[in-house]
Order: structure tokens, then sequence, then C-alpha cells
């Protein structure tokens, strides 16, 4: 009875009705306390398993042990929890048989549990988790359980690099799957070997590695490939340039700017809007010197980049009729107040989108005029134009207020 109305109360109370009834803990309670982990409401799990991991400590973890059991699966996923965040190590032979149950929901919390268990002193873990990731074949709880192994990615990436020319195709690609998610900089020649060896097949993996890699090694292996012919090939390379966050991977990123494929071109612009200001000089060369294509989609990363030096070049820009329109939006996304007295200009422009667009370029650069500016525009002769400028001027005015 005292359980169910502390329940009832929040936390902070509940706290103070329980813990003077388990001081000492005794196995009865624990039992009672069990029982809410099985079959309680959400709350009351949360808080019954607050007095497992903050109060009750060894004496509730080895009740939790000695209890665990798959034939009991509500209990044992909460259980593996608490157990996992006291690194209660004595629990990790029930664990690992949760893992190999024939109850499907047990086998992560077993997984995270297991790694929790992790110290420096411990290899069972390990040994755990690496069997784990090596034989077990459902492919859904293989994906979900990488997030629990990456910590323990010191000791378990030389054994998956160990285990990987043994192994049949498909755990060669789950393999690859966890390696690409390390931060083992080591394996970059390992991942330029397998990108040699299988590109369609073991590409994705490898290339994503090779960018998280980012070192001058790394992105030297992806240059090796950036003539494929498959659009959706060079479409991952150029997110693995922009992942590799190396002023190298610049140049190869411009030449994707003009690629046949248009996923390749976004792919290219996304990547050079993260690491563009790398080097804005060879943006700024790029754009002088490219198609119109290129200087199209470079107007588009510069915008993205906010980077002052971008300032003057896309300034410039307003001056080509047929670029206007992207050097327009670009300006209000660079967001310097110093485009204002150009972009007032285009209010005045005899087409009316560049009037438009224009206007939602000044209301970008949060300028002091803008309720000005929009108020004169609600005269504009174009209904689109008036339309953008009474929102653009409730919007400015509600801000001063």
């Amino acid at each position: 009875m005292a359980l169910e109305a502390a329940l009832s109360k929040p936390e902070n109370e509940f706290l103070n009705v329980m813990l003077p009834l388990l001081n000492p803990p005794k196995e009865e309670n624990l039992q009672i306390l069990s029982r809410v982990l099985e079959h309680g409401s959400v709350v009351d799990k949360r808080y019954t398993a607050k007095l497992f991991t903050d109060y009750l400590g060894e004496i509730g973890a080895k009740h939790l042990s000695d209890n665990l059991s798959i034939s009991k699966p509500k209990l044992f996923i909460e259980s593996a929890e608490i157990l996992g965040i006291l690194k209660y190590s004595k629990a990790i032979k029930a664990l690992e048989a949760g893992i190999y149950s024939n109850h499907p929901d047990l086998v992560l919390p077993a997984v995270k549990a297991v790694s929790l268990l992790y110290d420096d002193t411990d290899n069972e873990s390990v040994s755990i988790l690496a069997k784990f990731y090596l034989t077990f074949k459902d492919e859904v709880k293989l994906s979900k359980a990488i997030k629990y192994l990456i910590p323990l990615q010191k000791h378990l990436v030389p054994i998956f690099t160990e285990s990987y020319n043994s192994a049949d195709e498909d755990r060669k690609m789950w393999l690859l799957k966890f390696l690409a998610e390390t931060d083992s900089k080591e394996l970059a020649a390992f991942f330029g070997s397998e990108l040699e060896f299988q590109p369609l097949e073991r590409g994705i993996y490898c290339l994503a590695a090779l960018g998280r890699i980012g070192t001058d090694e790394a992105v030297k292996v992806l240059n090796k490939h950036i003539q494929n012919p498959e659009w959706f090939f060079r479409k991952h390379l150029a997110a693995a340039y922009g992942a590799s966050d190396n002023a190298n991977a610049i140049e190869p990123l411009l030449s994707f700017l003009s690629d046949s494929s248009q996923q390749v071109q976004s792919a290219a612009v996304e990547s050079l809007s993260k690491i563009g200001n790398k080097s804005p000089k060879l943006l700024i060369e790029k754009l002088k010197s490219g198609s119109r294509k290129e200087k199209i989609n470079l107007i588009r990363v510069m915008g993205q980049l906010r980077n002052e030096s971008f300032l003057t070049p896309l300034l410039e820009i307003l001056n080509n009729k047929d670029l206007l329109f992207f050097s327009i939006d670009a300006l209000g996304d660079l967001g310097f107040a110093q485009a204002e007295a150009p972009l007032r200009k285009l209010l005045k422009n005899d087409v009316w989108f560049n009037r438009l667009n224009a206007l939602e370029a000044l209301a970008k650069l949060n300028i002091q005029g803008i309720v000005q500016i929009s108020s004169e525009a609600m005269q504009d002769e174009n209904d689109m134009v008036r339309n953008s400028a009474m929102r653009i001027n409730a919007l400015a005015k509600s801000s001063v207020q």
C-alpha cells in the first residue's frame, strides 16, 4: 500500500516516502519493486528504476541479477538497463543468454547492457559483443546494435579487421558498415583496397568511411574514383568529400558542379556548403572562369557559406542578367547589410520577378529600414510584390514591438 501511494506522488515525494522503507533494503521490498518493473506503467517503472540506479546499489543489482531470466522478458528488459548502468558484471552471462534467446525483444537491451558493463579491465564484454556482431543473423538487430558497439571500437576494430577476410560476403558488408562509422584513421588503406576491389558493391560504406577519416591520404584515395561512370557512386563520393572537412576536397568538388547528373551536382553543392570556407579563393576563381551551370551552383554555395569575401563577387554578378535571379537570392542568404543599396535599386527593375526577389532578399538582411522599404513596395503595380511587401511589413513591425 505504501508503494502504491508513493507512486501516485511526484518523483521527489515518491523518494521521500520510499527511501526510509528501503533502509535497509529487505528482500520482500525488492520483490515488490521488481513486480513494478515488470508490470508497472512507464512512469512507475522510471521511478522504480531510479531507486535501483541511484540508491539501492549493489544490493539492488544482486537482486535483479539473481532474478534475471529470459522466462520473464518484461522484467529482463528493465533489469538489463539498470544492471548495465550499475556495471554489475556478475550479470554478464545472464545478459549474454538474452542475446541468443528466443525472445527477439531481449536482444538489443542485452547488447546495450553488456556494452555498458565494459571497463578497461574487462575483456568479456568485448568478446561477447564481437561474437554477436560476427554471428548474429537478424539484420535489423545488427543495424540498431551498432550504436552500442561504437564506444568499444578501440577493441572491436582489430577483431573485425582480422576476421574480415574469412567472413562471407554478407558479413563483410556488415563489418564494413560498422568500421565505416568508427574514427579509425588508420583504416584508410583498408577502405581504399576494398573500394578498388568492389567499388559498386562495397563503395557506399567505403566512401563514407574515407570521408569520415578525412585525412589527406583518404582524400587521395577518393580522388582515384572521381571518373566512376555510375552517378550514384559519384553522388556518394561528393558526400564523402564534404564529410572530410579537408581543404583538398574542394577542387574535386568543384569539378562535380558541371557533372552530367543533377543529383551529383546537388551533392557537390551541399558538400561545398560545408567545407567551402576552407578555401574561399578557389570558389571565387571558379566563379570567374566557370560555365553557366558551374556559376549557378557556386552562387548557391556562396550564399550558404555566409563568408564576407563572397560579397563583392556576388554583387558583381548582379550585372549579369542571366544570373541575376540566383545572385539576388544568394545575397539575401549571405546576410550582409552592404548588399542593401544594390538590392534596393532592383526594386525599380522593369521585371516584377526581380523586384519580388530583391524585396525578399532585403528582408533577410535584418536591416533597420525594412519597414519603410516594404511600405513603399506595397504600392508596386504587381500583386505578388504587394502581397510579399505586406507580409514582410507585418513581420517587421511585430518584431519591433
